[in-house]
Parts: C-alpha cells; sequence; structure tokens
C-alpha cells in the first residue's frame, strides 16, 4: 500500500518497515505548521501558498489546537496591519 493511499484513509498502515499512524500524521502537520508560521514571522513575508494553507486550515474540519489557532490568527494579523507583505511563489 502505498503512502499516499495511508494518508487518504487517515488510518494505521504499514509500508515495508515503516508504520504510518494517525499520530505521526498529526505530529508531522503540526510540526508543518509551526515551520511555516516560524518562516514568515521571521522573513516579514507570505507567499500566496502558504496564504491559501493557512485559510485552508482555519476552515476544515481538522483539529487545530489552542496554540495552533493563536499562531494562524497573530500571522493574519499582523498581514491585516501591514507588517506582512504578500509574494508570489
Amino acid at each position: 500500500m502505498s503512502v499516499s493511499s495511508c494518508l487518504s484513509t487517515a488510518f494505521s498502515c504499514d509500508t515495508s518497515s515503516d508504520r504510518l499512524t494517525v499520530d505521526s500524521i498529526a505530529d508531522s502537520a503540526e510540526a508543518n505548521l509551526s515551520q511555516v508560521i516560524t518562516d514568515i514571522l521571521a522573513t516579514g513575508s507570505i507567499s500566496r501558498s502558504n496564504q491559501q494553507y493557512l485559510l485552508n486550515l482555519t476552515r476544515s474540519q481538522q483539529f487545530l489546537s489552542g496554540r495552533d489557532v493563536v499562531l494562524i490568527n497573530r500571522v493574519f494579523h499582523r498581514l491585516q496591519i501591514g507588517l506582512l507583505r504578500v509574494v508570489n511563489d
């Protein structure tokens, strides 16, 4: 079974020697979100794809921790008051 089919089922799955679980997917997504936000705040700019990624997260049914919501809101607030600039990919 391929990794992409494992991700689409969002359940446990064995791929050769690697084991992919719901927890590892959630941890990976949270780490990715933290890295995206860290990069945005460090550079003072947000790409259109990252802006869309954050918008999709806020609109999705995916659970976001309180910390994630605060970080996403911080990015959008900075964008609204002009402290971040939007750049094309």
